[in-house]
């Protein structure tokens, strides 16, 4: 009896595991809400005229193989959030007549987008695959289905994202014609590459690339030829060299990531490389170079930064530099009266320092540099031919915020928002190595007399409340956050400000925090990216500087490129904004 009663629960296990139906929910099911619930192993969300939500949420969690697709026949677009996906993008656009279906794979903690493959006639030495109208699309290359090129068609829907792999035996690539730019996009087994049509451009742009990773101790010293688009080279304990050379050459825009876990460090040389500055690759460093090849050489793009923390110690003389840049944090609790530069240091080497310290400390070098640091101060230094110089400029500047703000906001919040803008303002100008830094040396809460915001940068250059507080603060600027009608802008400044014109405005309607960069730029001589001037912003569809679409963390430079996707940032006398800053900022920074 107890062998019977067991075989009939087990089948009925059986039968409940095998057998199951799948779940439909809508937003106004679940109050409304877009955060797909949990525990379905196989769920429709559908979306339609009254039932709608616009942004989407997949669970953070679920178990193996289940199942969610979202289905839209509703007439507003909704968003899907595709942070825990693996989709490179960071929403995904859903419309009427969309359906997405996603499985949850345990191993990559990730939902996997289902997505019907399209391959190539076998054995083509050459083929334009035939793309059709839908959002996501997958290229599929393998034994049997293989071509030696294929070439992606120009003929589709803006925003098509499409997912190329392969698992062919035989090596294949993607025809450079209508990329971004000409990289090795070759294919072999396991390659993975997700690229976006940009209709603007009429480039198909990698999103996601799948790097080629090789062990370095495989290949030596150096790498002489790159095969792919990124290649990562590893160190690790017993998979190190004491050196390592990058490529004399390669595709343009192909990166080189280079990683350890070793306890060694190892150098990296700068032979190819267009910085000769300090390259230890120590545990737990990544650097990063891209291949420009109308100058032949590789771009340091991102590096290690060695930071002593505010609460750490401070040594006399700093540490000798093992990184391109070292950062050091001053506060009350680690202040030196002097801070010696490092004595051993590599031509483009900086050292960055910033003070929170009440009493300021003199800075020094072998080479006889000799300077102060004061409060709320960031200074940058370089190293060159002739040893350590100063490299930034402080501009002091007087916040002036509108009652109104207050008001609106509360008087934290408008204070922060100025904080977060001039910190903005400095992280810009550091990434750009324009050479100046902001500091606020006053704050009054005061509205200018004028009925729009650009009346307010014409009045408050000689506004009595103003000007009093800017000398007794000693600033050179004057910066108003008001709310004001913006009178065609939410943000106005004169252009290469004299101490008369130092001001600048923004409303807090219509502007983000990054206004301040945009509009201190225009103090220091810099024009929109519409103009012929050669301090002008740049402008592009995948990313522009401060003074075009102010999207990205730079201001313009023929020597400075959009970190993900590798365009460059200005153009050689044409358009070069950091070097107009760099000769009006030590004039501005004198004005008080």
């Amino acid at each position: 009896m107890k062998f019977g009663l067991k075989a009939i629960c087990l089948a009925g296990v059986l039968v409940t595991t095998a057998v199951y139906a799948s779940t439909t929910l809508s937003p106004n099911q679940i109050n409304n809400s877009g955060s797909i619930p949990s525990g379905h192993a196989d769920l429709k969300f559908v979306l339609s005229n009254g039932n709608w939500v616009k942004n989407i949420y997949l669970p953070n969690t679920a178990n193996h193989q289940d199942k969610i697709t979202i289905q839209s026949s509703a007439g507003w677009k909704s968003y899907l959030d595709t942070s825990n996906t693996n989709l490179p993008i960071e929403v995904l656009e859903i419309q009427s007549g969309d359906t997405f279906q996603f499985v949850y794979d345990a191993n990559l903690k990730k939902w996997v987008t289902q997505l019907a493959a399209i391959s190539p006639t076998n054995g083509a030495q050459f083929e334009e695959i035939a793309l059709n109208n839908t959002k996501l699309q997958h290229i599929l290359l393998a034994d049997g289905k293989w071509a030696k090129t294929i070439a992606l068609p120009s003929n589709v829907n803006d925003g098509t994202l499409v997912q190329i792999t392969s698992t062919a035996t035989y090596p294949s690539e993607i025809s450079k014609t209508n990329l971004l730019f000409p990289s090795s996009f070759n294919l072999t087994q396991g390659s993975e590459y997700w690229l976006k049509y940009n209709a603007e451009l009429q480039k198909w742009i990698p999103e996601f690339i799948k790097p080629v990773k090789i062990n370095v101790k495989d290949i030596g010293a150096s790498l002489s030829t790159v095969i792919a688009p990124v290649t990562e080279i590893n160190f690790a304990d017993a998979n190190w060299v004491p050196n390592f050379t990058l490529p004399t050459t390669a595709n343009d825009r192909d990166r080189i990531w280079i990683k350890s876990t070793a306890t060694w460090s190892a150098k990296i040389n700068n032979t190819n490389i267009s910085s000769d500055a300090t390259l230890t690759l120590k545990k737990g460093d990544q650097y990063e170079f891209m291949f420009v090849s109308d100058n032949g050489h590789w771009v340091l793009m991102s590096a290690p930064t060695k930071v002593i923390e505010a609460n750490g110690s401070i040594a006399s003389v700093l540490p000798n530099m093992t990184e391109p840049t070292l950062k050091v944090r001053i506060s009350n609790t680690n202040w030196r009266q002097t801070i010696n530069l490092p004595t051993s240091a590599r031509v483009g080497d900086k050292v960055i320092l910033s003070s929170t310290a009440d009493t300021d400390s003199f800075v020094l070098a072998t080479n006889g540099l000799s300077t102060t640091i004061k409060n709320g101060e960031n200074r940058r230094f370089i190293f060159t031919s002739q040893g350590w110089t100063i490299d930034s400029h402080t501009i002091d500047m007087l916040f002036v915020n509108s009652p109104e703000v207050t008001a609106i906001i509360g008087e934290s919040a408008a204070k922060l928002r100025l904080i977060e803008g001039l910190n903005l303002t400095n992280v810009t100008a550091e990434n750009s190595s324009a050479k100046f830094y902001l500091r606020q040396t006053g704050y009054i809460t005061y509205k200018m007399p004028a009925s729009t915001l650009l009346d307010a940068i014409y009045v408050g250059r000689s506004d009595t409340t103003v000007q009093n507080e800017r000398k007794r603060v000693l600033a050179d600027g004057v910066y108003y956050q008001g709310n004001e009608p913006g009178a065609g802008g939410c943000g106005w400044a004169w252009i290469n400000a004299s101490y008369y014109n130092m001001i600048g405005a923004n409303d807090i309607a219509g502007c983000s925090v990054a206004a301040m960069r945009h509009e201190v730029g225009h103090n220091l001589g810099i024009y929109h990216n519409d103009s012929t001037n050669i301090g002008s912003g740049f402008a592009h569809p995948l990313g522009s500087t401060a003074l075009g679409g102010n999207n990205l963390n730079f201001y313009s430079s023929p020597y400075l490129y959009n970190p993900k996707y590798g365009v460059r940032l200005g153009e050689e006398g044409k358009k070069d904004a950091v070097s107009v800053i760099n000769a009006t900022a030590v004039r501005i920074s004198q004005y008080h």
